[in-house]
């Protein structure tokens, strides 16, 4: 996976930031398909994804996997 997306596991929860503060965290085409990529791997391994900007300054959503 390539560095649009940065990822934390901690305690069961896996945790993505969005990670292009110099494009104040744009959604593209291929940011989208990282976070799928990323969702994808997580839903086979733990059960909680929190999305965040990688600066904090947005949390752009929350997300109980189920």
């Amino acid at each position: 996976m390539n560095n649009l997306i940065r990822r934390e596991n901690k305690d069961g929860a896996a945790t993505l930031w969005l990670n292009r503060p110099e494009k104040l965290n744009a959604l593209t085409k291929d940011v989208f398909e990282a976070l799928d990529d990323h969702v994808d791997a997580i839903a086979r391994e733990t059960k909680t994804v929190v999305w965040s900007s990688c600066e904090a300054q947005a949390l752009i959503s929350l997300r109980a996997m189920t």
